[in-house]
């Protein structure tokens, strides 16, 4: 009878489900891809898993009722020319607005870290083409862009 219950006991052990030290929780995984940097590896890594909304529509800006026209109408024109440049930064801050309940961070955090993140493709020059491009037209569009989602974002959050 013991050796029956040794192997009772070892075969429970044996199919327990085996979870791994470095196992990542789903807010821990919004937390880090909300605030992770332009390009860096955990948005490609974890991309379409944790159950997360990984919904996107690149550098589209805010409009309709109770929002300021002015920072929209220069947001526009700012996206028409960057909208493609900016888009990695811009589909990191729709994950941020889309996963805020579970990662915890307010509005103004995943905003400030779309700037951050325009800036600095702006001061790294990693755009497609000649270098021609200048830096300072660049870091205008990325502020722009940044108003405009300030004034505007809150119909999206």
């Amino acid at each position: 009878m013991r050796k029956l219950l040794a192997i009772a006991a070892v075969a429970t052990v044996s199919f327990a489900p085996m979870v791994s030290a470095d196992a990542i929780t789903k807010k821990e995984v919004a937390k880090q891809v909300t605030l992770e940097r332009v390009y860096g590896p955990k948005y490609g890594n974890y991309y379409g898993k944790y159950g997360l909304n990984w919904g996107h529509n690149g550098c589209s800006i805010p409009s309709g009722a109770g929002i300021p026209v002015a920072p929209v109408q220069a947001a526009l024109a700012a996206v028409k020319v960057w909208g493609g440049f900016f888009k990695k930064s811009c589909d990191r801050h729709d994950f941020g607005y889309r996963n805020h309940k579970i990662s915890g961070y307010s509005r103004s955090t995943v905003d400030r870290k779309l700037y951050d993140n325009m800036v600095y493709q702006c001061k790294h020059k990693d755009w497609p083409g000649p270098d021609a491009v200048a830096e300072k037209p660049c870091l205008t569009a990325a502020q722009t862009i940044y108003r405009a989602v300030q004034a505007g974002g809150w119909t999206h959050w």
